[in-house]
């Protein structure tokens, strides 16, 4: 395992690379198969876990451009600022004077986000109108 300065060096180079990296690429490139070591270390550097793919590809925080709805794309993995899907959404329909409707967030997300919606719904946090 790479100690923290040439965790974030190594890091640094991996993602200039390639912005959006899965789990094994980062064991890879850290040199353990421990996923809580990988982990220590992002949180150390700051990362954002995707919002597609179930969340399996990480980023520095320093990489993404996030756009007016606080997303990021690259190539078909996408990262928001909220976080999780779910996050994401509650953020989407909160920061809309009007809500969004599923139609609108799937189209923005590029994602199916039925289910979150029923979840956030279900938990009072959303509400229909």
């Amino acid at each position: 395992m790479l100690d923290l300065q040439q965790a974030k060096a190594a890091l640094r180079k991996l993602v200039r690379r390639i912005p959006a990296v899965n789990l094994d690429t980062l064991c890879r490139v850290l040199k353990t198969r421990s996923r809580t070591s990988v982990f220590r270390r992002l949180k150390a550097i700051g990362y954002f876990s995707s919002f597609t793919h179930r969340g399996r590809y990480y980023t520095l925080r320093e990489i993404p451009q996030f756009d007016s709805f606080g997303l990021w794309r690259w190539r078909e993995v996408g990262f928001s600022k909220a976080g999780s899907l779910k996050a994401t959404v509650r953020e989407l329909v909160h920061s809309s004077p009007a809500g969004r409707t599923h139609r609108e967030l799937q189209s923005l997300l590029g994602v199916r986000a039925h289910n979150e919606l029923l979840d956030l719904t279900r938990a009072q946090k959303l509400h229909r109108e």
